[in-house]
């Protein structure tokens, strides 16, 4: 019995990671439209005998025939140009263009400045540069979902012609400031996740820290590729964690290919450029992949810590500073208005 269930995890851990390199031929096809079916030629209906008809029906006839003809021609020459579709696969590569300008313009304006003899100059460079870097990365994260939309419609286009079944999107009945505190609540545990992730890799320990720390970012990495389509689903923070959590394996397995791409060299802005350049060949693979849905696993407890940590920092700061915030401004206002 364990040695089927270590079979079954190795067996979905593998399956993950080659779902996860279906992205890379899928970009071919993102602007393939669904074939639509064939209208079935019904047979002819019985030729009924023809009455006949009097001057006055064949001339009433004759006369909505010749009206049907004029209001054609009017529609045919009053007729706009059908404005053409976005090019899904373009969008593809500009998105891929739009991540590796930022990170490439940073990577070669700090190796212009290493060859800097001053200490202090080189620190404020490298602080300026992760700061641009952080605030890069939280632009990104707002505008994505935008950028994705169609590319999003040609992943499943795509998906739909392989597998012959429409994918179905729920609408979310929540409210606008739900989904942004949302977003604002999954940016915090993904941050979290990442810090715990880098201070795995540095534990003294010879292997332990790089498995673990693998894991971990396997993990994330795949919540950052699943979350655009899970984001269409209307899936909130805490079920695309579950999902993580209850299918660990396959996750795993799905976010190992971009970890090990992205952490193979020391340097920061060269494991960035790599992770801007393919992480958008892994949000395509998310679309075409059919994760387990039945068997759930043990769940590892990875999310627990930093689940806790930004429940306690997500509550502080919106129940508790910045509502202080709040009232010492409206306390100021209604001084000032004598209200």
């Amino acid at each position: 019995m364990g040695q089927n269930q270590v079979f079954e995890y190795v067996q979905e851990y593998f399956d993950g990671c080659l779902t996860s390199l279906k992205g890379f031929p899928a970009i071919f096809h993102l602007d393939d439209q669904i074939p639509t079916r064939e209208h079935e030629t019904t047979p002819p209906p019985e030729q009924q005998p023809q009455q006949r008809l009097t001057v006055l029906q064949i001339r009433a006839r004759k006369l909505a025939k010749e009206q049907k003809r004029i209001k054609k021609s009017r529609e045919e020459s009053t007729e706009k140009e059908i404005p053409r579709q976005k090019s899904a696969r373009l969008m593809f590569l500009k998105c891929v263009g739009f991540n590796l300008f930022p990170v490439g313009v940073l990577w070669i304006f700090r190796l212009l400045c290493s060859n800097r003899g001053n200490s202090i100059f080189q620190s404020v460079i490298y602080f300026f540069v992760r700061f641009v870097c952080l605030l890069a990365f939280i632009i990104f994260k707002c505008l994505s979902i935008l950028w994705f939309g169609d590319i999003s419609k040609g992943a499943l286009n795509y998906r739909t012609i392989l597998t012959g079944r429409q994918s179905s999107t729920s609408t979310s009945t929540v409210s606008a400031s739900e989904n942004i505190s949302d977003l604002v609540y999954g940016t915090f545990l993904e941050i979290v996740v990442l810090i715990l992730a880098l201070t795995i890799y540095v534990v003294p320990c010879p292997i332990l820290p790089s498995i673990c720390g693998g894991i971990v970012m396997s993990q994330l990495n795949a919540l950052y590729c699943f979350e655009y389509l899970w984001l269409t689903k209307s899936f909130r923070t805490n079920q695309r964690v579950s999902k993580i959590e209850n299918h660990w394996p396959y996750y795993t397995g799905f976010g190992t290919i971009l970890t090990l791409t992205t952490t193979y060299f020391d340097d920061f802005m060269t494991n960035g450029f790599i992770f801007a350049g393919l992480f958008p060949f892994f949000i395509v693979s998310s679309y075409m992949a059919t994760p387990p849905e039945q068997k759930k696993r043990q769940s590892l407890p990875i999310f627990d810590v930093p689940k806790i940590i930004t429940e306690k920092m997500f509550g502080s700061l919106v129940g508790g500073t910045l509502l202080k915030w709040l009232r010492f401004i409206l306390g100021l206002f209604i001084k000032n208005g004598n209200y």
